[in-house]
């Protein structure tokens, strides 16, 4: 061990020592013996200290586990960064995509205004769809002229202006008869009903929209 001495003002002697040795990984006495001549008198003082000495850390080990945590964080930051971009590059291409959509029907309600549908909208009266106590196919309100015929988009756009027109998407529940016991239209009165009373609409001034055709049902 090599060190040096130094006296305090107080008498006291103070050292830093240093051990040339190096110890394995263990529970260790340490024993230092100190020998000095002071006015032709020798002194000798001895100490004893545990100590548990750790396994030094090798670089390689320190490499082994920096470096693949180094890279990990690194891939997790593209990760992100690429998720992030992705989701804001979908949320960007969606609005346009919406934006072309709306576009283009615009511009071919604007260019058809004039032209004929390809096949004529077709709706009852809610009150007559109320009165007829059932959900009725198309035939037979043809028959019995209950239906109101719209046969351009100009029509049609007029229609929306000063009426209300709901649609039904119902699916036949028999062979005959699109809703056997009436379930299906008492429902629709009911959700039509409430939406009246909601905005307070007028009966009169509401249509309803509503596919029941039999040749849907291959007769």
């Amino acid at each position: 061990m090599t060190g040096e001495f130094e006296l305090d003002a107080d008498g006291a002697f103070r050292s830093t020592l240093t051990s040339e040795l190096q110890l394995e990984a263990g529970a260790f006495t340490v024993i230092a013996h100190v020998r000095w001549f002071e006015n032709g008198t020798q002194h000798d003082m001895a100490r004893a200290s545990l100590s548990n000495v750790r396994a030094p850390v090798s670089g390689l080990l320190i490499a082994l586990i920096a470096v693949p945590m180094a890279v990990l964080s690194l891939l997790a930051l593209l990760g992100l960064r690429y998720c992030c971009r992705s989701y804001h590059r979908a949320r960007r291409d969606a609005a346009v995509a919406l934006r072309l959509r709306e576009a283009h029907v615009r511009d071919l309600c604007e260019s058809s205004s004039s032209q004929s549908l390809g096949y004529p909208l077709c709706c009852v009266s809610f009150e007559a769809f109320r009165r007829a106590g059932k959900l009725i196919t198309h035939e037979h309100a043809r028959l019995h002229s209950m239906l109101t015929w719209y046969d351009t988009i100009s029509e049609v756009k007029a229609a929306v202006d000063s009426r209300v027109v709901i649609f039904l998407s119902h699916q036949w529940k028999g062979r005959t008869e699109p809703d056997p016991n009436g379930d299906d239209w008492r429902t629709a009165v009911l959700a039509i009903e409430l939406l009246i009373k909601m905005h307070g609409l007028r009966l009169d001034d509401i249509d309803i929209w509503c596919c029941l055709y039999l040749e849907c049902m291959g007769r």
